[in-house]
């Protein structure tokens, strides 16, 4: 007998693997966002990646404020300030700063070479 593990939603992003949407805040405008995404696979894939010390390799944002279910975010896709239960999101499509990616690459490549030395 085989067992298959089949993942469909995430255990620790709110918006991974289920249709989720986010509005931004300053437009005025809402976006829907399938399960399907194409950066929602991937996350789902490598969220139980960890590090050594079992830090994990993805984090997620805190989500204080939505509307009608929508992570409520600035024009860059940084969430706003508000006083609904937290919950944490990928938010894959918010935009990285300079630092911020460095940051994420630099942890990517520990990731890497701690897996595959």
């Amino acid at each position: 007998m085989t067992f298959y593990y089949l993942k469909d939603v995430s255990e620790r992003f709110a918006d991974v693997g289920k249709d989720s949407a986010i509005y931004y805040r300053d437009k005025k405008e809402r976006v829907e966002q399938s399960k399907d995404a194409f950066w929602k696979i991937a996350v789902s894939e490598m969220e139980d990646e960890t590090f050594a010390n079992n830090d994990p390799l993805i984090n997620g944002i805190p989500i204080k404020k939505k509307v009608d279910g929508a992570a409520e975010v600035t024009d860059m896709g940084r969430p706003v300030g508000g006083t609904d239960e937290e919950e944490i999101w990928f938010l894959g499509n918010s935009a990285m700063t300079r630092a911020e990616a460095a940051a994420f690459l630099d942890r990517f490549m520990k990731w890497t070479i701690e897996r595959f030395k």
